[in-house]
């Protein structure tokens, strides 16, 4: 029901695009925004009460649960659902007006089979009352549609023929009447389903390239869900060249490439992947600019590449972001996206008036807050900060691990150090491979003196993360304190290498906070 609402508010008010140009009311509710659009359309009238898991399902796949008059109505106008209803109708009127008025002489077979024909699609008819047709389910509906068609007229034709050879005195072997008979039902029923093949094939393809490049897309994430990358990206470039107007496509090899950048060591590598995903995401918008989650994707790529200081960037991920609260101004992930790009990016002022947008739209989703609550820590504001952490906690009861571990770290700011223990042990305890809550809890025990229950944890999330340069900082400075030279050096170049500046080893440590 709350599809066929979101449906219907946009069948009502008929919104569009902010980017998209000015588009007359009028000529959209007479034809509609036109076939296949309605998963574009949604996030601009869903239903609040819609969750965001159910909304992406509806997104990614409109023809769950839905109501196929209004599905016409929205994509088709009045103009469509006025042709549809008609076709459908007279089909149906014709059919019945004919089985009332049958001849004894028609074949009383041939009338079962219409009669089944027709129930098979009025059942047809009535689930798509609650469902949308796939386009095979279409196809045999155009199939049913057609033979319904041809078979009175073929029993029909050959009756009166049969009876005017009669009348002239013509003289026919029995065996050369069935003969006829027969070949005449069969040669209508062979054009009949030529006619219907031909439906088949425009209704279900279009264009055989089309159902190749599905195969292929399908084969590709597979590959992807298996972890065999290369054979993925193979594949996904074998659709795109069958369709390559497919922005679906473009996005998905987006992805692929995204995997393989996380899975890269190479400096120079993980650059060139993430220009690779920016290029491809950007052609998935240039062939749907209306898809709102393909848009999201590069928006990703954009912010990516300014993580790697590329000229532009920074103003790119964050024009498409705002693009994106713009484009759906009730969607609160939008705003949300927005605000954690503006926080990384270093403004947070912006950032918190994108998460307060976000809450205010959805109130429950406790990762906002978590976030919200970062915005106001890096303003110094660490109280405020907690009572974010605190309200994401409550939301997340069993969850989220990292709003405990920014709440220890907003204690930890604030001199509060055993309420910062205790936000850390919460914080393990949910998530016990949880690398950043064993180093700061480390921290709190270093600034305690409690130096060799701070080198355990330290010692902890290096073998949860080998790479964690921090942590080799922070136990380098441990173990000087202890006057281990041999195995502070050792850790300190271990750092060194891992990128961890050089001055920051001669301060006092610092913390950091659980991204999500």
């Amino acid at each position: 029901m709350l599809i066929w609402q979101g449906a219907g508010r946009l069948v009502l008010n008929r919104p569009w695009f902010e980017f998209g140009g000015r588009v007359s009311p009028p000529t959209l509710h007479l034809f509609g925004y036109g076939p296949e659009f309605f998963q574009y359309l949604f996030p601009l009238e869903h239903p609040p009460e819609l969750t965001d898991v159910q909304r992406n399902r509806v997104y990614r796949n409109a023809r769950d649960a839905h109501n196929n008059l209004v599905h016409v109505t929205l994509e088709l106008g009045a103009v469509g659902l006025a042709s549809y209803l008609f076709l459908m109708g007279a089909v149906f009127a014709t059919i019945i007006v004919l089985l009332v008025k049958r001849r004894p002489t028609h074949d009383i077979n041939q009338t079962l089979v219409i009669i089944a024909l027709l129930a098979s699609l009025a059942g047809r008819a009535v689930e798509q009352l609650v469902g949308i047709p796939r386009l095979s389910d279409v196809a045999f509906s155009w199939v049913f549609l057609a033979i319904l068609v041809a078979l009175p007229g073929i029993n029909g034709n050959l009756v009166q023929r049969y009876e005017k050879d009669l009348d002239s005195g013509s003289r026919y072997s029995s065996s050369s009447l069935i003969s006829n008979k027969v070949g005449g039902v069969v040669l209508r029923l062979s054009l009949a389903m030529v006619i219907a093949s031909v439906v088949v094939v425009f209704t279900i393809i279009k264009n055989p390239f089309y159902a190749l490049a599905s195969h292929r897309a399908a084969e590709s994430s597979t590959s992807l869900g298996q972890g065999d990358l290369p054979r993925a990206i193979r594949q996904i470039d074998g659709a795109i060249a069958l369709a390559p107007d497919v922005g679906g496509y473009h996005a998905q090899r987006a992805i692929i490439l995204d995997e393989a950048r996380d899975l890269t060591t190479s400096g120079k590598g993980t650059r060139r992947l993430a220009h690779e995903a920016y290029a491809a995401n950007q052609q998935a918008i240039e062939a749907n600019a209306f898809d709102f989650y393909n848009r999201m994707q590069f928006a990703g790529s954009a912010l990516t590449l300014a993580r790697y200081g590329e000229t532009g960037m920074r103003e790119k991920a964050i024009e498409e972001y705002r693009r994106l609260t713009i484009t759906v101004p009730r969607h609160w992930l939008s705003h949300f996206l927005l605000g954690n790009a503006y926080s990384e990016l270093g403004q947070t002022a912006q950032a918190i008036a994108a998460f307060d947008e976000s809450i205010r739209l959805n109130p429950q989703f406790a990762l906002t807050y978590n976030q919200r609550g970062i915005a106001y820590a890096d303003l110094g504001q660490h109280q405020q900060a907690i009572e974010n952490y605190d309200e994401a906690i409550r939301l997340s009861p069993r969850g989220l691990a990292s709003a405990r571990n920014n709440r220890g770290t907003a204690y930890l700011a604030l001199g509060q150090l055993e309420r910062a223990i205790e936000s850390y042990n919460e914080a393990i305890r949910i998530n016990s491979r949880l690398t950043l809550a064993y180093n700061n809890r480390g921290t709190v025990y270093y600034q305690l003196g409690q130096l060799e229950r701070a080198i355990e944890d330290y010692d902890r999330a290096i073998s949860l993360n080998p790479r964690f340069a921090q942590a080799y900082a922070n136990r380098a400075l441990a173990n000087l304190r202890l006057d281990r030279h041999a195995r502070a050096q050792k850790d300190a170049d271990r750092a060194l290498e891992l990128g961890f500046p050089r001055a920051l080893l001669e301060e006092n440590l610092g913390v950091q906070k659980e991204q999500p």
